[in-house]
């Protein structure tokens, strides 16, 4: 009888965290072995605990840029199985604060308050499918020339973010206050970078696909401008 086995491997701020499983392997002796070497392997930075099969990791710095994301992956014995014998997931760091109040970049709005609303609208990205291995969403350090400082896997997507509050206040009357309440909105904008390219491949889903987006946005114009696209042209 064969057995799988592989070895899962954590990236966090550019430390990364790697334990062999196999025959007999639980998922709560691989979550209690991988833990101890999250603490051990982020230079102080992580303090990770395991109960059961979920492993909770604390930094033990402060604020919002210390809600680093997780990436997780691991390889099996792809000869002999069509996927790994065990699956795992990362939701994700949250909650950090540099404190009640604190602006780091001074445009108005709390540092733990942009953080929230970047998480919270975070878009949905359509991932393209069969990239190399080794290939997926990227943080680069503050460098130049640009560097890369960690690699995750396709899901679930990493990306940068800016909030700003815009311009625009929007003002309306509430009657049941009795008074002018008075709207203003944020602006998000959204960056995710991926370590390299792997380039298109062609198949008949593309192009397909690409032709009922091109003839939705066509008909969509026509509708929108009551006219025919060619009469534009």
């Amino acid at each position: 009888m064969i057995y799988d086995s592989g070895t899962v491997t954590v990236t966090i701020n550019g430390h990364v965290a790697a334990v062999p499983w196999g025959q007999s392997s639980t998922p709560q002796s691989i979550a209690s072995a991988l833990a101890p070497v999250i603490t051990s392997n982020s230079a102080g930075t992580l303090q990770a605990t395991s109960s059961g099969n979920l492993v909770s990791i604390t930094s033990t710095g402060t604020g919002p840029d210390k809600n680093w994301p997780i990436g997780v992956t691991t390889t099996y014995d792809s000869a002999n199985f069509a996927a790994a014998s065990f699956s795992f997931a990362a939701s994700g760091m949250s909650g950090g604060s540099s404190g009640v109040g604190s602006d780091s970049d001074g445009d108005g709005i709390p540092d733990d308050l942009e953080s929230q609303l970047a998480n919270a609208f975070t878009p949905a990205y359509h991932v393209s499918a069969n990239e190399n291995a080794g290939t997926g969403f990227a943080t680069f350090q503050d460098t130049v020339p640009m560097t890369v400082q960690s690699v995750y896997g396709s899901t679930p997507p990493i990306s940068y973010y800016r909030v700003e509050p815009s311009d625009y206040i929007d003002v309306q009357y509430d009657p049941n206050l009795q008074q002018y309440v008075y709207h203003r909105y944020f602006r998000i904008d959204y960056l995710t970078l991926w370590n390299e390219d792997d380039g298109l491949v062609g198949t008949i889903t593309c192009p397909l696909d690409v032709g009922i987006s091109l003839a939705y946005a066509v008909n969509w114009f026509s509708a929108f401008y009551g006219a025919d696209l060619s009469t534009l042209v």
